[in-house]
């Protein structure tokens, strides 16, 4: 997105990525928070619609007190 002029997208774009593996949801958490995104990692199965656990980025947090993606 970067290469295509997309910049500063932390407060503008919401991202939800799910995955029953726990190390992809460890390693999509850590690298989407590097990045200062606003991102909802959910450990758990898409086809059952199954949650194990929910991880909100830390601008994604800070998004939500201020408002946007409500």
């Amino acid at each position: 997105m970067k290469n295509r002029g997309y910049d500063n997208l932390g407060g503008k774009i919401y991202i939800e990525a799910t995955d029953i593996d726990a190390l992809c949801v460890d390693m999509t958490y850590t690298q989407l928070s590097l990045l200062g995104l606003s991102v909802r990692v959910i450990h758990g199965n898409s086809l059952t619609m199954e949650t194990f656990n929910t991880w909100d980025s830390p601008n994604l947090q800070v998004a939500k007190m201020a408002g946007y993606f409500n």
